[in-house]
């Protein structure tokens, strides 16, 4: 989701993110191509806004309140703590 690849999954679409925004099996053979843009797109901003491991890490922080000044690696790939950069 992060890279902006569409998602297949075998089961139909579910209504609601993160997997509204996947390609079923079954859709494969004729959905557009920039129907296909625009799910990787939506999934990729999602993956943002809900999963990325700064928002992940500030959750975590807020939940044991701790610090939520937790930034991410340039890749994405996980969390830098404070003072590590």
């Amino acid at each position: 989701a992060a890279n902006d690849c569409p998602v297949v999954i075998h089961s139909p679409r579910p209504a609601s993110p993160p997997l509204s925004h996947a390609v079923s099996a079954d859709e494969l053979s004729a959905i557009p191509e920039a129907e296909l843009a625009r799910r990787s797109a939506a999934l990729a901003l999602w993956y943002e806004e809900n999963a990325a491991w700064s928002v992940i890490a500030k959750r975590l922080a807020n939940l044991i309140g701790g610090t939520t000044a937790v930034s991410s690696r340039a890749d994405r790939t996980a969390p830098v703590p404070p003072g590590a950069t």
